[in-house]
């Protein structure tokens, strides 16, 4: 797994985490 490479899946995981931030601020 090269990290200089270009990862799609990093972008998902980021916007997953953020999703999962404003539901839990949500309630």
């Amino acid at each position: 797994m090269n990290s200089r490479k270009r990862q799609p899946q990093r972008k998902i995981f980021v916007a997953a985490v953020l999703i999962g931030g404003l539901k839990q601020k949500d309630g």
